[in-house]
């Protein structure tokens, strides 16, 4: 990576790193890690996070993943844009209050299509 993508990635990734008023700070997430073909957020999970069975809402789930998978391409590709166009989810646990990881690795890239992993 140039300097000059290295300067683009950081400015990139301080939007992450402040209190904008955002959804991103709306929802309490925080970043971990973030660089080329990996990023990990945090979030601590609160009363509001949970659904109605007092677990972590699949939503709250999906929008972590879809972050830290963004986040992941982001600091692989500071000079280009992207957007998510297919998101699957396999719920395999429940989530609970407390604080919870989730990680991203980018397992493919080819022209414009980059396929990412994600675990909460």
């Amino acid at each position: 990576m140039n300097e000059d993508q290295a300067s683009k990635r950081k400015e990139r990734l301080a939007y992450f790193q402040t209190d904008s008023g955002s959804f991103w700070s709306h929802v309490g997430c925080r970043l971990e890690q973030a660089e080329p073909y990996h990023a990990t957020i945090s979030l601590e999970v609160q009363d509001y996070h949970l659904n109605s069975m007092r677990i972590l809402h699949g939503g709250v789930s999906a929008t972590l993943l879809d972050n830290v998978m963004g986040i992941a391409v982001m600091a692989t590709r500071p000079n280009e844009k992207a957007v998510t166009t297919h998101l699957n989810i396999q719920y395999v646990s429940p989530g609970h209050k407390g604080k919870v990881l989730a990680h991203a690795d980018i397992v493919h890239m080819s022209g414009r299509t980059i396929i990412v992993q994600g675990k909460v």
